[in-house]
């Protein structure tokens, strides 16, 4: 079975999301060719990407420009002063102890000659390390007014005489690779999503949009907030304020402590320990269970304990569970508040892409999906459209999350487009809730029972 990952629809400004072995292998290609165009060391190299933002072009045009005022401003001076310390021995200026300046215990910069012992530098390198971060990308030599740049070959050969070197060499060498995106000045950027380590780059030139990394995480190029296609940032700052004045408060209590009946729509609150079992109040007296929603007679058994009902359980329950303990879709209609109308809607477009994406995940990974595409769809170009189908869906509920911000907006002396957006908008969610019942409810009812007839002939895939 093929390998799927989410892949949502993308704005026309181009980009590409690089993992860390790409950076490492873009970051290397460059210094590649300015090494064999400039006949410089990795070293100098490196210190002369960063300056420019790790962009070869413009290194280029710098350095024949004026190659000298380029050297001098970072410290790659062409002549290295004659310092003699072949024979004899000299005093450290920092630790000030006498060095053999011939012997292993000491190492001078090879733009400047000037010496000092081992243990001292791999020090002041560890300091700027621990305390200065990047800054030891930019490491200078400490003589006074000398300025001569330190580079990758000296830091690196220092810190595996020190104790302990290895844990600062790895930390050197995730600030030199962070600084592929943290240079570039806009040109890439880290996605913001907590323990994501993927960047983008932006093929196409610099611009707004909303990207996504490998991991589903979609994201503003601009702000760095969450995606929010199609408004623009300005619109997204208003919506956030309004949302943090107004009652939002009060509707996410009602949202994560009620549920609503499934058949008239009204919030019930249960007790602390009540059971699943629930009777609406009259003149509705629908009996239904708590956890899944369902109906009573038919879903009862499911919550008396069996075991093989349970595993098999459909994912399209849990789902419902989830969204339902939200009452979204009732709240907005019956609310006369206009703002909690949108909210309202806004939140359940934000929750229940986040439902589908995770679903999406389970999907493609499920081996049940994997036994029933065995039996039941011989060729790939279908289990695709299965797929495409899901991606379809997720990129939906993205976009009209942000809809509804949009229409929350729309003047209200611009009658006409307002009835415009309501029909438009109206048909977006018919068609999206026809494909979610085919993709969410159909597929996976036809696994349940397939599952339920004949689980004991699977055989292990």
């Amino acid at each position: 079975m093929r390998e799927y990952q989410l892949i949502l629809l993308q704005p026309k400004l181009r980009y590409t999301v690089l993992k860390e072995a790409d950076i490492r292998e873009h970051q290397l290609q460059c210094m590649t060719e300015v090494c064999s165009k400039l006949h410089v060391s990795r070293s100098s190299a490196i210190i002369l990407l960063r300056h420019c933002n790790w962009n070869v072009s413009m290194l280029f045009d710098k350095w024949f420009e004026e190659e000298d005022d380029v050297r001098n401003k970072l410290g790659l001076f062409r002549k290295v002063p004659l310092v003699d310390r072949s024979a004899g021995s000299f005093t450290c200026e920092i630790c000030f102890e006498t060095c053999d300046a011939g012997g292993n215990h000491s190492i001078s910069s090879n733009l400047c000659g000037h010496f000092y012992c081992i243990a001292c530098w791999a020090a002041c390198v560890s300091e700027l390390i621990s305390n200065d971060g990047v800054g030891c990308l930019s490491l200078k030599c400490p003589h006074p007014g000398c300025g001569a740049a330190v580079g990758e070959d000296l830091i690196l050969f220092v810190l595996v005489t020190k104790v302990n070197g290895d844990a600062d060499k790895a930390k050197y060498l995730q600030y030199l690779l962070r600084s592929y995106v943290e240079d570039s000045k806009g040109k890439r950027k880290w996605c913001p999503s907590p323990g994501c380590d993927y960047a983008v780059d932006f093929v196409g030139g610099y611009g707004t949009c909303d990207v996504s990394c490998l991991r589903s995480y979609r994201f503003c190029s601009n702000c760095h907030e969450e995606g929010h296609s199609p408004v623009n940032c300005d619109t997204v700052a208003k919506w956030m304020m309004l949302k943090n004045e107004n009652d939002s408060e009060c509707v996410d209590w009602i949202l994560a402590n009620t549920k609503p009946c499934p058949k008239c729509k009204r919030n019930i609150k249960k007790a602390n320990q009540g059971c699943n079992h629930m009777t609406c109040s009259a003149p509705c007296g629908f009996e239904f269970c708590w956890t899944f929603l369902e109906w009573w007679n038919w879903h009862g058994l499911n919550c008396s304990g069996n075991g093989f009902l349970e595993g098999v359980e459909s994912e399209h329950s849990r789902r419902k569970k989830e969204m339902t303990n939200i009452s979204l879709k009732e709240m907005s209609k019956v609310s006369s508040n206009r703002f909690v109308r949108y909210y309202v809607l806004w939140v359940y477009n934000r929750v229940y892409k986040k439902i589908v994406v995770e679903d999406f995940h389970r999907l493609v990974q499920d081996v049940h999906l994997k036994k029933f595409s065995v039996k039941y769809i011989k060729t790939n170009p279908v289990l695709d459209f299965v797929v495409e189908a899901w991606q379809e869906i997720i990129e939906c509920r993205w976009v009209l999350q942000w809809i509804y911000v949009y229409g929350y907006f729309i003047p209200k002396h611009e009658r006409v487009k307002r009835q415009l957006f309501k029909y438009l908008l109206g048909e977006a969610e018919n068609g999206l809730e026809k494909l979610c019942h085919c993709a969410e409810v159909e597929l996976e009812l036809s696994m349940m029972i397939d599952l339920l007839k004949s689980s004991s002939n699977f055989e292990e895939s």
